[in-house]
């Protein structure tokens, strides 16, 4: 259920900016190719997750491209775990396209929306819940929106 629509990229930066300093906790990768990142705080018990839906996403580290979303499924779940143990610094996310770095220590997770717009509203390109229950949505376009988690 959606509780605010938007497209002013500002206000959705302040809103992600309370979540820099937390750590990665966990890294997942589903069969249908989604990536999730959890992140704690070292205090609160409530999940705090970052789904990666788009078809289309990298990590960079300072030297070299660690992984992209379309590797060899074998090595890539081995290859995401690079961000375990490293504190978000950032979130950039890019007016119009939705393009969006969350910069870890040394290596940035890159999504790219491989679409440009949709008129299903749960076309999204990432979702990063938060230990409030609430979820920040990317896309689909250039929109983004605040939902109440399903769980």
């Amino acid at each position: 259920m959606k509780v605010e629509e938007s497209r002013d990229v500002t206000a959705l930066q302040r809103a992600l900016d309370p979540l820099v300093g937390r750590e990665v906790s966990g890294v997942r990768l589903s069969e249908a190719g989604s990536l999730r990142v959890d992140f704690t705080d070292g205090a609160s018990t409530r999940p705090c997750w970052l789904g990666v839906y788009s078809i289309a996403w990298r990590l960079d580290g300072r030297q070299a491209v660690l992984a992209a979303s379309q590797d060899a499924p074998e090595g890539l779940l081995a290859d995401v775990q690079v961000l375990r143990g490293k504190r978000l610094t950032s979130v950039d996310v890019r007016p119009l396209s939705m393009d969006t770095t969350f910069r870890l220590a040394d290596v940035d997770l890159r999504i790219f929306p491989a679409f440009s717009g949709s008129d299903d509203e749960d076309s999204v390109y990432w979702s990063l819940r938060l230990p409030t229950g609430f979820m920040f949505c990317a896309g689909p376009g250039a929109a983004w929106s605040v939902r109440r988690a399903l769980r």
